[in-house]
Parts: C-alpha cells; structure tokens; sequence
C-alpha cells in the first residue's frame, strides 16, 4: 500500500520592490512536492508570480540558490523550512504572465529621435 507523504509547512521571505512580506504555506505532497508547485501555491497567497529559483541560508551562513525540484527536494529532506523568494516586477507597460513582452501606448521613435510609423502587418523572411 502506498505511504501517503505528510504536508509540510515552509516559510517565505517575500521581497517585493521595497517591501519584504513573509508567507507561511503548506506543501501537500511534503518534502516530495516540487519547486515549480510551491512556487504556485507561494504565488497564489502572496498574489504575485515569482522567479525560478529561490534561496535559504544554509548552517554556515551561506546563500543557496535552489532553481531545481532536486535541489528544492534535498533542501526539505535536510529539514530547510525558511525559504526567500522575490516576485517579478512589473511596471507600467508591462503585461503580467508575459514578462518579455512591452506594451506599447506612444509612438515609438528611433535612437535619432525620429518617430517610427506604426504598422499592421508582420513581415519577415524564412529560410528553406
């Protein structure tokens, strides 16, 4: 029969712009849950989407990047429980859920200061 893994509460250190906010969450599948799973559940309580790694301090006062479920996995196995994570930013112009995308409200000019025509077609060449 299979052994149902015991949830597992974590802390974040949330930094946002200037402000630091600290959210506590409960993993569902324990230290087997993945980073990419808390980072969404973070993301849902703290209402921001995060970057794709997090940090903990470890026993010698040192920053540890986990960017993996393997290293997010040994980090809970070691009995790490105090995590940071820092939310993408977002400023006027930017489309949240597309963060390399720009929105665009003027007209764009060039670096000569000339104004550059808006267009409605896409064009570009293939090869092949």
């Amino acid at each position: 029969m299979p052994v149902q893994a015991r949830s597992v509460s974590v802390k974040f250190s949330v930094q946002q712009d200037t402000k630091t906010e600290f959210r506590r969450i409960d993993l569902p599948h324990g230290e087997n849950t993945g980073l990419q799973s808390a980072l969404n559940i973070l993301g849902g309580v703290a209402s921001s989407d995060f970057d794709k790694s997090i940090t903990y301090t470890d026993p010698d006062g040192d920053p540890i990047t986990v960017s993996s479920d393997v290293e997010f996995h040994r980090a809970l196995h070691e009995g790490v429980r105090n995590f940071s994570a820092v939310a993408k930013k977002y400023w006027p112009g930017r489309v949240p859920g597309f963060a390399d995308w720009e929105l665009l409200e003027t007209q764009a000019t060039s670096s000569e200061g000339v104004e550059v025509p808006w267009v409605d077609t896409l064009q570009f060449w293939l090869n092949g």
